[in-house]
Parts: structure tokens; sequence; C-alpha cells
């Protein structure tokens, strides 16, 4: 399943753990099970939702491979009490040149894998244009095409057009990533990610994210570790944000280029918890004005997230992702099915605990 739809109480006891390696070409075609060369001990896949490369793996692998070209998908397969065996592949990782380990029988390397954002995260080599009337949708269509990434963007904008032309000159700055994530923006679409297959994905921002997972660490039965730690940093949060719509012809107004947003009361950080009131003006480009407001709420929500922050141990629990909604009780720490964003996760391949790093708003 790639998302749950009900809230889920992380309780249920895990009875079996398997962890595999799937080898795949440049094309991302499979071509071998290679499991057998992989050393759990020391292999982890991790994510984090605001990096630039989401995805991350380190593997140690007793084998050589064609490590300029070879793409790797690690998978774990989870057997529950009263459930069948479910597999969960963790994402497609283009992998650099590994540390040989010599006077091991056999000999292992450990590698740093990138999932496939890695091929979009460099120079697009040329002056990149736009014109008048393009659809931002079938621009990055082709841009993944010619990347080899699958395309699994939601279509929804696909209607949307460019109000203006649009130019990035070639810089070092105007990465593909950048220009695809650009051209996201201006439709309203958060920036780029890659689904647990290696395909690209995007939707609007303001489709909701449900609550999909509960984690209690006061239960008897719960999976959570005993070492918990919780902080709070809100100094510097903006508690008004301006946002301008760049490139109107007519003098821009509070909801004609202009969206305001105010903090008023909600949390520490707000004009009441400050006794202040701390602007931040955004210039953005958008094709229209709820385009405007959908980035603004993105980066007022963004901007409200970073204050709060749990970090814990916990069973492995493979079907968390990108971006994840969860809530979580803690007596200790004065938290009541608190709501969070899984911003960060490190799982490894031996079996052991995978840490989990929570955000939440004010």
């Amino acid at each position: 399943r790639d998302r749950m739809t009900t809230v889920d109480l992380i309780e249920a006891p895990v009875v079996g753990l398997s962890f595999g390696l799937d080898l795949l070409d440049s094309a991302g075609a499979f071509v071998a099970d290679i499991t057998t060369d992989l050393v759990g001990d020391g292999s982890t896949v991790a994510r984090r939702a605001d990096n630039t490369i989401h995805g991350t793996c380190q593997l140690v692998i007793a084998r050589q491979l064609l490590w300029g070209s070879a793409r790797v998908r690690p998978w774990v397969e989870v057997s529950a009490e009263g459930e069948t065996t479910t597999r969960w592949n963790l994402g497609v990782y283009a992998l650099m040149t590994p540390a040989r380990n010599a006077g091991e029988v056999p000999e292992t390397f450990t590698v740093t894998g990138y999932d496939l954002l890695s091929h979009l995260n460099t120079p697009y080599g040329s002056t990149f244009a736009a014109a008048v009337s393009a659809v931002p949708l079938t621009l990055i269509a082709t841009m993944l095409t010619a990347a080899g990434i699958t395309n699994a963007i939601d279509q929804t904008a696909i209607g949307s057009v460019l109000a203006t032309a649009m130019v990035w000159p070639l810089d070092e700055k105007n990465t593909t990533l950048a220009i695809i994530n650009e051209l996201l923006a201006l439709i309203g679409y958060g920036p780029l990610w890659l689904d647990r297959d290696g395909r690209a994905r995007s939707r609007p921002l303001d489709a909701d994210d449900p609550t999909v997972w509960a984690y209690s660490a006061d239960s008897a039965t719960t999976t959570v570790g005993e070492s918990r730690t919780l902080t709070a940093d809100y100094w510097g949060v903006p508690n008004r944000w301006v946002f301008v719509r760049n490139g109107t012809t007519a003098v821009p107004s509070e909801g004609a280029g202009i969206y305001t947003v105010d903090n008023l009361a909600d949390g520490p950080a707000s004009q009441a918890g400050r006794g202040r009131i701390i602007i931040k003006p955004v210039w953005l480009d958008a094709v229209s004005q709820t385009a405007l407001v959908s980035q603004g709420d993105a980066i007022v929500a963004a901007d409200k997230r970073v204050v709060s922050a749990v970090s814990f141990a916990a069973t492995p629990n493979p079907e968390h992702w990108h971006n994840d909604r969860v809530t979580f009780t803690d007596a200790a720490l004065s938290l009541v099915a608190s709501p969070f964003r899984l911003v960060g996760w490190s799982l490894p391949l031996n079996g052991g605990d995978m840490t989990l790093e929570l955000e939440a708003t004010v």
C-alpha cells in the first residue's frame, strides 16, 4: 500500500523481518536478485524530506557491480501476527564509487547511493526557455523522460499554462531539478519527490495529507523505544507573511497580486505570543492568485513546522515514506495525540530499530 486510508496505532508485534536487494539496469529494469550479496550489518536506507536529494542508502555488498550505471532497489518483507507477509520496496538508488574492503572473504564494498533526483540535480547544460502558454507539466514530462525517470506526477493542473515567457540561463545553479521545482511551484505544486519504485511524484500543495499513523510511548505494547527527545525553537519565526506575485502588469493589491497571512494567536511564535509582529516579505513567480496562495500557504506551513521536533527509535515500519502525517502521544513529554510530520527516518537493513524524526506546527 502506498498510503493508509485510516489511522493505525503502531502496536502489532513484528514476528518476521527480512531484507533484500534487487539489481537494476541503467533504465531501471530488473536484472537480478542479489540479496545473498547484501551484508545487513552496516547497510541502511534513510530519507529526509527537506533535503534536496531525499533518499540515500549505505550498502555493504559482497560483489563487484558496474558502479557508474547500475541501480539498486533495497526491499523489506514484514510478517506480523495474523497477517500475510508483505513486501515494501525502499526506493531506487544510483551508486557512488565504493570503498573496497580488502582482507575479507569474500571481499566487500561499502557504497553510498542516492535516489534518482541526483540525476536531475546537475546543471541543465544550456539555456532553458519556456514560451508564453507553455504547459509546465508537459515541459517537466520531457525532462523526466530524458533523465530516464518514470513520470507519475498528478495531472490535475495539465490545463495550466505560463502567462509570461521564462528563461533559465546556463548557470551552475540552474539544475534540471531546480527548473522542474520552479515550474511546479508556478502551478501551485509541491517539490518533486520519488516514490518507493523510483517514479517522479508531485501534486497540488493544497491537497490534504491524512494522518495515517498514531504512535504512543505510553502503551504497554508500544513499539516506541525508551529514549525520546523533544526540542522546540521558535526564535526568528515570522508571524506575518506578505507574498507578492512577480510579473503582474497592474499595481499589485491584496487579493490581486498580494497575499498576506497573519499568525495572530497560534502558539508562542504568534503575534500575541511574541508581543510584536515579525514580517517576512516574499516575492513569488505564480501563474495566478490561486497559485500564489498555494505557494504562500506552503511557505507559512514550512516556517511554522520547524519549531517543535521529536526524535525516537521504534520497531521498523517500512510503510513510512515521504512526509507522512502522524500523531505522537507521550505523557513524559506532555504530548497527547499531537500532530506531526515525519520529516526523516533511517532504517538499518539488519533488523534493528529504525529512527524517526518528527516535526510539528506551532
